[in-house]
């Protein structure tokens, strides 16, 4: 129900800044909304091919720790969020990959 709301999440930029993002699943729970300052990104869940926890993700340039979250996409784009504590990871983790899931 949080994430059909929204809610205020940071991003982990490639170059180690954070930035702070509204993340929102649709209604349908088919589509991740991240918006970030004026510009939002819509990601179909079908096109999340892995959802990473922690850190140990090769091929990434990203600075990866054990609070992160890496979303994987069709596109070969990465996102990665940075949780305030591994309980919050793990269950943002989890019900993600429910819905990517179902969308399969």
């Amino acid at each position: 129900k949080g994430m059909v709301k929204g809610r205020k999440m940071n991003v982990l930029a490639q170059n180690g800044s954070i930035k702070q993002c509204t993340a929102t699943l649709s209604r349908n729970l088919d589509t991740f909304r991240i918006k970030v300052g004026g510009q939002t990104r819509n990601i179909e869940l079908r096109d999340i091919e892995e959802i990473h926890a922690g850190e140990g993700l090769e091929g990434i340039a990203t600075p990866l720790d054990e609070l992160c979250a890496t979303l994987m996409l069709a596109s070969e784009d990465c996102i990665t969020f940075r949780m305030c504590d591994i309980n919050d990871r793990d269950t943002f983790v989890m019900c993600l990959l429910m819905f990517c899931n179902n969308q399969k």
